[in-house]
């Protein structure tokens, strides 16, 4: 949970002067209304989207943050009013959908089947999962990508019902049992995607100014043994040494570029073994020390004795500062362990009997919601040289966790694709509990993927606009690679020895 309303107002001016330069206007405008009103991110709902826009890329064309309909080149909402049916709302030129379906068109069924079951809006265990149009609708792609491509829906039309054909390219083919592993689809969708991380990289390294897509696409080109990508991961991870620090600074958010980036940098030594990245990471493990909240744990910003950083310690953060210690140790550079150590005793106080883990260091009762957190927990536990006994039967508590309650995927807080990542890697430390997780949300890579071959920031339960609003595809299609590079085991986050 994020705190009270009070908290929030007591914050808002430093959290507007951070995000404001990010040039999200309405986003950030209507993200902080909800906060406001409701006290905690997790009241949002999937029909708050539908009014936020973005500038890039395509999807400037697009009048609001809607539901991609993976391969069709559709979009659509769903509402309350209407929760058996998917509104379109925007169809792209030169797509399977283009002239079939139309803006305003309520897509009722699919192989002659009428959907039966509604969507539950709202946020909790009651109503978790996407059971009902938006997940009959990936599960249709996928059935019409596993036969002759026909995807054949049913559309109410002016009052009339009517049968509409999509003619999908069956080449793309539909996700094997085992995906990301020994999956014919996944190598060429990682092949697509590492292409988009190699045409979109900038001079300077990087994709972009938000941390966790810059980490992530290092670290999915790293995961390649092919020289263009490890050449792509050097000069990502040069860009990111130059942006990391040994003093802390009291400025922006900078833990999560410091965690994140750490994180990187970690796995770049190990898989490289290139001495120069060993005082980076010394630089990172001072800093992170130094920047450490007295409860134990990091925020967004550095803790500040005069308390001006605006935040306190969370989970995620801590996470993945604890990950990245311990990476940094495995490296052999030195740490604080009373460091690492006060990071798990944080995430212990945060974690409920069934290994789930909250938002903050305080237990929120024996429920669960969206797992981001408990799956850098899992990682974090996992590759840490320090009590690997004791941290890994956390870290397969957290993993079980994930792989029981499989129904939040898409619906961490604050950046969905960072929890969708870090859920799908902690699933992973069993095989079992990755089955479960992605067999659950199989629609989710089917309507995430795009006509060109891009993935898309979709809207969820627990709406943050601030991906969709800087990079709507480029996010996301960091995220995807990341996850579909686990089948090389190349990395410790994802099986490496």
């Amino acid at each position: 949970m994020l705190g009270t309303s009070g908290d929030l107002v007591t914050n808002c001016g430093s959290l507007v002067d951070s995000i404001r330069g990010w040039g999200y206007g309405r986003v950030v405008r209507s993200l902080l209304i909800t906060l406001l009103l409701l006290g905690t991110p997790a009241a949002a709902d999937i029909e708050s989207a539908w009014t936020v826009t973005t500038k890039v890329g395509p999807d400037a064309a697009v009048p609001g943050w809607f539901l991609n309909l993976g391969i069709t080149g559709a979009r659509a909402k769903i509402t309350k009013d209407d929760p058996r049916a998917l509104q379109v709302t925007h169809v792209f030129d030169r797509t399977p959908a283009h002239k079939q379906l139309l803006v305003g068109d309520r897509i009722v069924g699919s192989f002659g089947e009428r959907w039966e079951n509604s969507h539950r809006f709202g946020y909790g265990m009651e109503v978790f999962g996407y059971f009902g149009p938006i997940q009959f609708c990936g599960d249709a792609i996928e059935k019409a990508l596993a036969g002759d491509g026909k995807l054949e829906l049913l559309v109410e039309r002016d009052g009339e019902q009517r049968e509409v054909t999509l003619k999908l390219p069956a080449k793309i083919g539909s996700y094997a049992e085992g995906f990301p592993f020994e999956c014919d689809k996944s190598k060429a969708v990682l092949a697509q995607l590492y292409a988009e991380l190699l045409e979109r990289q900038q001079d300077n390294g990087l994709w972009h100014g938000r941390p966790h897509i810059n980490a992530f696409a290092m670290l999915a080109l790293l995961s390649s043994e092919k020289r263009d990508h490890q050449r792509a991961a050097e000069k990502a991870a040069k860009a990111m040494a130059k942006l990391t620090q040994r003093e802390v600074d009291w400025n922006g958010h900078s833990c999560w570029r410091q965690t994140l980036y750490g994180v990187a940098l970690a796995e770049y030594h190990l898989k490289t073994r290139e001495r120069w990245v060993l005082q980076e990471l010394d630089d990172i493990a001072n800093w992170l020390a130094d920047a450490e909240s007295p409860r134990g744990g990091w925020g967004h910003a550095p803790w500040r004795q005069d308390g001006q950083n605006g935040y306190g310690p969370i989970c995620m953060i801590t996470g993945q500062a604890m990950l990245a210690l311990g990476l940094i140790a495995e490296c052999g550079v030195e740490i604080d362990e009373d460091v690492h150590g006060r990071a798990a005793a944080f995430l212990a106080k945060g974690t409920n009997s069934q290994g789930y883990v909250w938002y903050k260091d305080g237990n929120g009762g024996a429920g669960y919601a969206d797992m981001g957190r408990t799956g850098i927990s899992a990682l974090a536990h996992a590759t840490s040289p320090l009590e690997p006994e004791a941290y890994r039967k956390v870290a397969l508590r957290n993993a079980a966790c994930i792989g029981t309650h499989p129904d939040t995927y898409p619906d961490t807080h604050a950046c969905p694709l960072i929890g969708v990542a870090w859920a799908t890697l902690g699933a992973g430390l069993e095989e079992q509990h990755l089955r479960n997780l992605l067999d659950e949300n199989r629609w989710y890579f089917a309507l995430s993927r795009t006509p060109e071959g891009h993935f898309y920031y979709q809207p969820n339960r627990d709406n943050t606009a601030q991906d969709y609003g800087a990079a709507p595809r480029l996010s996301a299609i960091a995220t995807f690679a990341l996850i579909f590079a686990m089948q090389h085991r190349a990395l410790r986050i994802t099986g490496a020895e």
